[in-house]
């Protein structure tokens, strides 16, 4: 090896050991970021009561029943005035939240009223 290009070589081995140490750094901090991520997931999840086989279907049964429900009031929406199929879906979902409110399906803050659910019953 040439004595003359000793030192550069040197130096250009040192800049690439220096960059692949700098990129392992990077690499473990984004490491231990995920992981203080899913901790914190699984610290909230252990507070909620874990679900039987039989509760587990129930809750995905009653699921189904709310998707459909606000399926057939969608369907129910559209029906009413034929020209909002004609509308573009953004706006036929803008729409359908204002009807929504306007029958009184959607949840309504007590800020908002006034007064809480449990007044009106």
């Amino acid at each position: 090896m040439d004595p003359v290009l000793l030192p550069t070589t040197l130096w250009v081995l040192l800049s690439v050991v220096a960059v692949l140490q700098l990129l392992l750094l990077i690499g473990q901090l984004r490491q231990g970021r995920r992981l203080k991520r899913l901790e914190r997931k699984a610290s909230t999840r252990a507070g909620e009561p874990e679900l039987g086989p039989r509760a587990a279907q129930e809750a995905l049964e009653e699921r189904k029943t709310d998707v459909k429900e606000k399926k057939q009031l969608f369907q129910e929406f559209l029906e009413e005035d034929p020209s909002r199929k004609e509308l573009p879906k953004k706006e036929q979902f803008a729409e359908f939240r204002k009807w929504r409110s306007a029958t009184g399906l959607n949840w309504v803050s007590i800020s908002e009223t006034g007064h809480s659910a449990r007044e009106n019953a």
